[in-house]
């Protein structure tokens, strides 16, 4: 089974991806993630009528701090691989 998984494994990571995209991505990441971010919390504090839940707030609740972070993790997480993924799709010729 260790050389079907060398296989898929090669098969999986022999793509060509233009060498500027190395350096766009995670700067496009970096950037989908923070706009992200503020648009979450700009939707909590509409929907809720309060600011986000701050995780380091003693006064916050484990329980709300936690799923908070949970959705907001979670949302970055989703839109990083996005990015990552629309990146890894480029050929040399698109880049």
């Amino acid at each position: 089974m260790p050389e079907a998984d060398a296989q898929v494994h090669a098969a999986v990571h022999d793509h060509h991806v233009h060498p500027v995209l190395h350096i766009v991505a995670p700067i496009a990441a970096l950037g989908a993630t923070w706009a992200a971010r503020k648009a979450l919390n700009v939707a909590y504090e509409k929907i809720s009528g309060h600011v986000p839940p701050a995780a380091d707030d003693p006064a916050v609740s484990f329980r709300r701090a936690l799923i908070w972070t949970v959705i907001s993790a979670g949302t970055a997480a989703v839109v990083e691989m996005v990015i990552f993924r629309a990146a890894g799709r480029m050929s040399p010729e698109e880049a």
